[in-house]
C-alpha cells in the first residue's frame, strides 16, 4: 500500500506551493535523514543526502505523474538510496559495520525506507506535531486524555473545568482536523 498523499503530491506539482513543500520537507526530511543513518551514512553526510535528494525531488515533481500500480515510497527510496551510494563513495566511507557499500545494500529488505507500521506512526506524529498549535491547550489535551482511554469524559473534564460534553467536542474537532491533514496519506 502506498500512503504518499495523491492530493500533496498534485501540489507539488504546480509552481508556488510554498506551503505544500513545507509539508513535505517537514514529513519526510526526518525519514529521509533516518535512513541514511541506517544505511551507515554519518549525521553531516546523511544531512547532505536529504537536500541532495530533494533537489532531486524538486527537479522532477513539477513532470512527475503518479501511477497508483506503482509506490512513490519505493521511488523516494531509490533516490535516497543512490544519493546515499554516492556519498559513501565519495568520501571513500565505510557504513556500520564496517561493511562495503554492495555488501550493505546486497539486501534490500533490511533497508526499507518507510516500514508501513512504522510510517503510519511517524506521519500520525508528525501531523499531530504540525496542528497542535491550531487548538487551544485545554482542548489538545482534553482530546488525547480522552482518545487514551484512561479518564471519562466527565474525569477530564472536571480536571479541565470543562464539560464532559465539551471534552467529547475537543476529540472530535482534534480528530477531524488530524484526518484532513492526513487525507490521503492512510489509505
Amino acid at each position: 500500500m502506498d500512503t504518499t498523499s495523491v492530493s500533496l503530491l498534485h501540489q507539488l506539482r504546480q509552481p508556488d506551493q510554498e506551503e505544500a513543500w513545507r509539508r513535505f520537507v517537514h514529513l519526510y526530511s526526518p525519514l529521509i535523514y533516518n535512513y541514511g543513518i541506517k544505511l551507515g551514512l554519518n549525521a553531516a553526510d546523511s544531512g547532505e543526502m536529504v537536500q541532495e535528494v530533494f533537489v532531486v525531488l524538486i527537479k522532477q515533481l513539477p513532470g512527475f505523474n503518479y501511477n497508483p500500480e506503482k509506490s512513490f515510497r519505493k521511488w523516494l527510496r531509490t533516490i535516497a538510496k543512490n544519493k546515499a551510494i554516492d556519498l559513501l563513495r565519495r568520501n571513500s566511507a565505510r557504513p556500520a559495520g564496517g561493511k562495503l557499500v554492495e555488501e550493505l545494500l546486497s539486501n534490500p529488505s533490511e533497508l526499507e525506507l518507510f516500514e508501513e507500521t512504522q510510517y503510519r506512526n511517524y506521519l500520525v506524529n508528525r501531523c499531530r506535531a504540525l496542528i497542535e498549535k491550531e487548538f487551544e491547550p485545554n482542548t489538545w489535551v482534553a482530546c488525547w486524555k480522552y482518545v487514551s482511554k484512561d479518564h471519562t469524559a466527565e474525569e477530564i473534564g472536571q480536571e479541565l473545568g470543562m464539560t464532559a460534553n465539551a471534552v467529547r467536542v475537543a476529540k472530535f474537532r482534534v480528530i477531524r482536523r488530524l484526518r484532513e491533514v492526513l487525507d490521503g496519506f492512510l489509505d
